[in-house]
């Protein structure tokens, strides 16, 4: 497993990976800290910026492969938030 940089965009459909659209791909990092580091200094660039609400940075653990699997987003981002609650909520009867 390693970790990935990934941008999440808000579109009238909700939050989708940046994947989803021509330019914007996720970006390998070395550890979950580096992932931190870059995650952090990217949506803290974002925020001085008039797309500070549609953008959000996060990491993500993926295969080896860069496939990505549910329940590994890790960051500020909504959807990470989503992913956090239900898995809480799961074990959390």
């Amino acid at each position: 497993m390693k970790w990935w940089l990934i941008v999440f965009i808000l579109t009238a459909n909700g939050w989708e990976p940046g994947e989803n659209f021509d330019g914007w791909w996720a970006l390998e990092q070395t550890s979950f800290e580096a992932c931190e580091e870059h995650r952090d200094f990217a949506n803290k660039v974002n925020s001085d910026t008039s797309l500070a609400d549609k953008i959000c940075f996060a990491c993500e653990q993926r295969f080896d492969d860069g496939t990505s699997f549910d329940a590994a987003c890790e960051g500020p981002c909504e959807p990470c938030r989503e992913i956090e609650e239900e898995s809480t909520a799961s074990t959390n009867p």
